[in-house]
């Protein structure tokens, strides 16, 4: 199914088809609840305990965004507002007039472009550790980030394993003394996924640069709960407030740990 940007193809489907040759946005349920992620290695399978729980309560669509998991990158330079058009894109194909959107990280970005282009179809918001651009935002230290890159394009072989991949993510992820054997229980269904590619991943982290948002959300009337930690590095936790203050209608919920 071609998305809005004729460049770019999303087939979709819900299990892996007999001799299908595109790895598509993976669509892992559906109806009604849409869920995005963060960039870099995340992808639909990264998150087994979020996804199981939402899918007590919500038929659950998550997708992987272009440039990470089992979605095509054919070019090398989009927006996060491309990608909230293949959100919709997924809705229409799905028969979905209208879901709840919650998104983590890159992805919270992505459901706020979505929320502003596409008001009519998100019922409400759930914005996870993630920002709304810079200024009154603030984004991640070029240190933090160059030592997320580092750790992205090297995670091969052994950095591969929940281990490998705790070793180097954990200090970005996790609060200071979070035991290692929770990060690593985190970090295990990454370790049979595929690593990104590196112009997946440089596409993905020019987007979330150019994105910024704040000008326009006193527009968007979707209630919103906005959940952040309280000692987050890679997001810093003084976006979750600058998110909540311009959001005319949501909630702000800090929460202990990283």
């Amino acid at each position: 199914m071609p998305s809005r940007n004729p460049r770019y193809r999303c087939p979709i489907f819900r299990e892996d088809p007999p001799g299908s040759t595109t790895r598509p946005c993976r669509v892992t349920a559906s109806r009604r609840a849409l869920c995005s992620s963060s960039p870099g290695s995340a992808n639909t399978r990264s998150f087994p305990r979020l996804f199981d729980g939402l899918r007590k309560r919500f038929d659950l669509i998550a997708f992987d965004p272009r440039g990470a998991g089992q979605s095509t990158n054919t070019f090398t330079k989009f927006r996060l507002k491309d990608i909230a058009d293949d959100a919709v894109a997924i809705l229409d194909e799905l028969d979905v007039q209208q879901a709840h959107v919650m998104g983590l990280s890159m992805g919270g970005m992505i459901a706020q472009e979505m929320a502003l282009a596409h008001p009519e179809r998100i019922a409400d918001l759930v914005l996870c550790c993630t920002m709304c651009g810079n200024r009154p935002g603030r984004r991640p230290s070029p240190l933090i980030v160059g030592r997320l890159i580092r750790g992205v394009l090297s995670a091969t072989g052994e950095a591969r394993t929940a281990e490998g991949i705790a070793e180097r993510f954990g200090p970005l992820l996790f609060a200071e003394g979070t035991p290692k054997e929770l990060q690593v229980d985190f970090f295990g269904p990454r370790s049979g996924s595929n690593a990104p590619t590196k112009s997946g991943l440089v596409s993905q982290l020019l987007a979330v640069r150019s994105f910024g948002v704040h000008q326009h959300l006193n527009t968007v009337q979707h209630r919103t709960l906005v959940i952040h930690g309280n000692d987050d590095i890679l997001v810093p936790t003084m976006n979750a407030q600058v998110l909540h203050d311009a959001l005319p209608n949501s909630e702000l919920a800090l929460l202990p740990g990283g």
